[in-house]
Order: C-alpha cells, then sequence, then structure tokens
C-alpha cells in the first residue's frame, strides 16, 4: 500500500473540552457552540472546495453545532463526507459507566438520525483513551449501537497514548469491528508523528509533504487528523500549563494555510471510503485474539 490511502479525519468537539492534567474542563457556552459551527463550517468547505472525502469524529456534545454547520454549507449531495463518533462528551473512556455510555452513543445515533439523516459506523475514542481496561465493554457497545469501525489507536509509544494491540495494520476485533490505528511514518529511517494536532502545526509543511508522499512502503493507511479549533487563529485560549499551552496553541495561525496546501496536493477519502482499499492491500485483515 505504498503512498495511501491518505485518510482525513477532523475530530470535532469544543476547544473548551480538552483533556490535559492540571486543567478543569469547561461547559461550553453559546459562544463556544458559535465559534465550533463556524470552524466547522469552514472546514467543510474547503473540503468542498478540494473535492476531497474526510471522516467527521462528532463527541455528542458538539452535535448540534456539527449540524447548523452542515445545515449552513448544505455539501452537495454524493459528496464524500462521513459523519462518525467522537463518544457522548471528550471524557477520556475509563471515565465511563458502561452504562452510561451506552445510553448516550445509543442517543447519538438517534440524533444523528433525526437531525441529518445519517447513521455513525465509526467511532473515535477522547484523547486516544482506547485502553486493555475499557475495551472489554467499550467494543461489545459500539458493536450493538450499529458500528462497523474504530479508529481509536495512536501507535505511539507514550503514557498519553494506551495501547490494546500490538499491530500497526487493521484488525479484526472478537465482536467483529474493525479497529484501524493511526500510525506514525518511517521517512529516511526515522520516525515521525506527522498525522496531526500538535506535530501538525509544529512541522514545517514542506515536511508534512515530503512525510506524506514519501514512497517507502508502507501497510497502512496514512491518516491525518485535525480539531476544528487547530484552523482557527481567534480559538478561544485556554488556561494551561506553559507545557501544556504550547502543545495546545503552538502554530494555529500557519494551520489554515498548511490544510490549504495538504488539501490539495493528495487525493483525501474518509474512513469509510477508504475501507475497500485497505482491503485490496491485504489479503484479510488479521483476527486479533
Amino acid at each position: 500500500m505504498v503512498g495511501g490511502p491518505f485518510v482525513l479525519t477532523f475530530d470535532v468537539e469544543h476547544a473548551v473540552e480538552a483533556n490535559y492534567g492540571g486543567y478543569t474542563r469547561i461547559a461550553p457556552t453559546p459562544e463556544d457552540d458559535a465559534a465550533l459551527r463556524r470552524q466547522v463550517a469552514t472546514l467543510l468547505r474547503a473540503c468542498t472546495a478540494h473535492r476531497v472525502g474526510a471522516t467527521f469524529f462528532v463527541v455528542g456534545t458538539a452535535l448540534d453545532a456539527f449540524c447548523r454547520a452542515w445545515e449552513d454549507v448544505s455539501p452537495p449531495a454524493g459528496h464524500r463526507l462521513e459523519v462518525a463518533f467522537h463518544a457522548p462528551d471528550h471524557r477520556a473512556l475509563d471515565d465511563w459507566e458502561p452504562e452510561e455510555f451506552s445510553r448516550g452513543t445509543e442517543a447519538f445515533q438517534r440524533a444523528l438520525g433525526s437531525r441529518l439523516g445519517r447513521e455513525a459506523k465509526g467511532f473515535r475514542a477522547p484523547s486516544w483513551s482506547l485502553s486493555k481496561a475499557n475495551v472489554g465493554w467499550v467494543y461489545p457497545s459500539l458493536r450493538n449501537a450499529g458500528f462497523a469501525y474504530s479508529s481509536s489507536e495512536f501507535r505511539i509509544r507514550a503514557k498519553l497514548f494506551p495501547q490494546v494491540s500490538t499491530s500497526s495494520l487493521p484488525f479484526v476485533t472478537a465482536e467483529g469491528l474493525l479497529e484501524i490505528p493511526v500510525n506514525p511514518a518511517r521517512y529516511l529511517g526515522v520516525t515521525i508523528p506527522y498525522n496531526g494536532g500538535g506535530w501538525a502545526r509544529f512541522f514545517p509543511v514542506s515536511l508534512l509533504l515530503a512525510v506524506l508522499g514519501a514512497e517507502e512502503p508502507q501497510p497502512h493507511p496514512k491518516v491525518f487528523f485535525l480539531h476544528p479549533r487547530e484552523i482557527d487563529p481567534a480559538s478561544r485560549i485556554l488556561p494551561l500549563s506553559p507545557f501544556h499551552s504550547f502543545i495546545h496553541h503552538h502554530g494555529i495561525e500557519d494551520m489554515p494555510g498548511k490544510l490549504d496546501v495538504l488539501l490539495a496536493a493528495f487525493r483525501w477519502r474518509g474512513m469509510l471510503e477508504s475501507l475497500e482499499e485497505m482491503k485490496a492491500g491485504q489479503a484479510e485483515f488479521r483476527r486479533n485474539n
């Protein structure tokens, strides 16, 4: 699967719903709703203008603002934009009771169907918080609510990112879900987490283009992710420690231009659209035992 597929994803949540040690999450205000609506509309217009596919992983507390942005833009019928699920709210999965999460998941599906006439098939855990401690109830809950896949592992060896599997390849879970890990790239012998967030804001666009366009064989999709706040220099500034403030805020002023360059450079798809190409690159997905 040299050179792709290139998978574009957005994690749709209010700026104030961040998860950082020492930060007390703030309930979104009407002003936060308006900001998110504006940011999502900008992303929808960018995807439409560049004729690219993308997956929007929407947290339940952001669904109304997202739907209003969708109605503002009215993407053309048949455009390759997928709406997926990012949990009922942005708490890490270990902070949920299984029954509460299941109720919130089913409520999201009903609301999404009522507002946009769609059903979510994909899931991404808030803050990549899927772990061996919670996967035993998260996967069954998703399967019962009609989901087909998850993309909830970021394959970086760090305390912030718990790992469920040792594989960088997509695999089928015992419940029949497809888990699609997000992987850093090997470029010129170096591991580079180009995939989005603080890394994408920190790295120059020339490096992002080089890593994404590299011909080095990588048997997994090249997944890129951003949050709506990251393309909005007017986004709310959070009261964070100096270290976390750098991670959360650095480089936002340059990200709109970077994103425009990246959207023009590659044939981006959403997760669902990419599944067939992923399957073509592998005889079959490995089962995770």
